[in-house]
């Protein structure tokens, strides 16, 4: 089957189900400055998620091109890729689990659509979650749905809501997954930044805050030693010295192994003391392109003092 067959077989499916098939957004958003892509199908559709009414109904279909980012490290396995489309159904309150659920199962197994045999399919559904005073409970009622679909109960799998690993999961488990992934990746490096920064081998990942867990991954970046890397916000969630030493390895990366790292950040500070050439994106559009010293020079920055206290 090829990617357009696949593309019209879905929209067909979901139009069959009473959705209005709605065109695709650009790939550089126009309305949202906190992300330079848009790096998900929800994204463009995110107002009406949140209760803004849409002006073609309540189900809608569509199919959207993105930039993932927020994965990046994982681009080049069986399943992550850089650029992409996203294939979307929305029920913006008009139907949830027990519909969607059974949308996905007759898509899926249907001769007319992809015909896949019920007895290769296995599901994930949510593990639940107690963090931080708030309790989301186990998702007994999709996994009840997903049975009642065929889904024996052993191909019926209870994951967490981070895909990079399990409630048990160690910075050692996690290594030896991506080992198998990318074959090159350097253990010896990995241990290296994990010390580094501290990160203890045998603690569950689970545990970690969030500026650990990206330590753990930007550690696990490096020992893949990519020919490209793409950072998207790099510095959220570091504290100063883990900032620090993440700096010098970049630059290092790049000055030992000629390595071409792209940084994407609404902190230019940050920026300044290890970047090249910089991007100014407004709305999705290019407004400055120049070298950092270059640029900086034609700014000017001023302290105003005022002799009485001025209201408002």
């Amino acid at each position: 089957m090829t990617v357009n067959e696949l593309r019209s077989k879905y929209i067909e499916f979901f139009k069959s189900k009473g959705h209005v098939e709605i065109s695709g957004k650009s790939l550089i958003p126009n309305n949202d400055p906190t992300v330079l892509f848009t790096t998900a199908g929800m994204q463009p559709l995110v107002p009406y998620l949140l209760g803004e009414p849409h002006p073609s109904g309540d189900r809608l279909t569509d199919f959207q091109k993105c930039v993932r980012t927020g994965d990046i490290d994982s681009v080049g396995d069986p399943s992550h890729l850089t650029f992409f489309e996203m294939l979307g159904n929305w029920s913006l309150g008009s139907y949830f689990k027990h519909d969607s659920i059974a949308y996905s199962y007759e898509f899926l197994t249907s001769p007319k659509y992809l015909g896949i045999p019920s007895e290769k399919l296995n599901v994930t559904v949510f593990e639940g979650e107690n963090a931080n005073g708030t309790v989301i409970p186990r998702d007994e009622e999709s996994a009840a749905r997903w049975q009642e679909m065929g889904i024996p109960k052993e191909r019926i799998f209870f994951l967490p809501d981070d895909p990079y690993y399990t409630n048990e999961s160690t910075c050692k488990s996690i290594f030896t997954l991506y080992k198998m992934l990318y074959p090159a990746a350097d253990i010896e490096v990995f241990r290296q930044i994990t010390g580094e920064f501290g990160l203890p081998w045998k603690k569950p990942v689970r545990t970690f805050s969030k500026g650990m867990r990206r330590q753990a991954f930007i550690a696990l970046a490096f020992a893949i030693s990519p020919k490209y890397m793409l950072l998207d916000e790099a510095f959220d969630g570091l504290d100063p010295l883990a900032r620090k030493m993440f700096k010098e390895r970049i630059t290092g990366l790049v000055r030992e192994k000629n390595v071409t790292v792209i940084v994407s950040s609404h902190a230019l500070k940050e920026l300044e003391d290890f970047c090249d050439d910089y991007l100014l994106i407004d709305k999705g559009i290019v407004a400055s392109a120049a070298g950092l010293m270059e640029r900086k020079l034609k700014f000017a920055k001023y302290q105003l003092a005022f002799k009485d206290q001025i209201d408002g």
